[in-house]
């Protein structure tokens, strides 16, 4: 009989694989959960498999955030991950990349709050559930309270989708300023 050694091979290759995989998870904890976070973040319950993982080691996940988060999970130091952006359910690649091209085009760096956030993104990114997932995900915590913002959700859409009216047909009201 012939001598079959494909599962051979492919033994040898995966032992190679999980010692380096070890190897890298022992030494370099931080930066090894990161890259399996990317992996995985578009399976939420991989990801907080990996969030406990990694509270487990001493490695702090940070929220999201609109101010602060990358399109992925990022490696910020050795104890700590900041959350992606990518990884909330109802945001997309389309609106991430507005929000960070917003963000960089502003002087700070950084949204000053709700107001400027909906002014800059409006038309690109902001649908009703593309502004509650960034509410409820904790990315815009620094606005403000999540209650108050995801309540007045509503509000500002009729506000964002009125004033978008008003600019396209350069019409204004009685007590708008001239």
């Amino acid at each position: 009989a012939a001598n079959y050694s494909f599962n051979k091979a492919h033994a040898a290759c995966y032992a190679l694989i999980a010692y380096q995989t070890a190897y890298l998870k022992a030494l370099y904890p931080t930066e090894f959960m990161t890259s399996v976070m990317v992996s995985d973040e578009e399976n939420m319950e991989r990801i907080v498999m990996e969030v406990s993982e990694c509270e487990a080691k001493g490695v702090q996940v940070l929220p999201p955030s609109v101010n602060e988060s990358l399109k992925h999970f990022t490696y910020i130091d050795d104890n700590n991950i900041r959350f992606g952006l990518k990884a909330i359910k109802w945001i997309w690649d389309g609106p991430i990349n507005r929000v960070l091209e917003a963000r960089e085009s502003l002087e700070s760096k950084q949204f000053s709050g709700l107001e400027e956030f909906i002014q800059v993104c409006w038309k690109e990114v902001i649908n009703k559930k593309s502004l509650q997932a960034l509410i409820l995900s904790g990315a815009m915590d620094e606005f403000g309270e999540r209650k108050h913002m995801f309540e007045g959700v509503p509000e500002m859409i009729r506000f964002c989708r009125k004033d978008e009216q008003k600019s396209t047909t350069n019409q204004i009201g009685i007590f708008d300023e001239s």
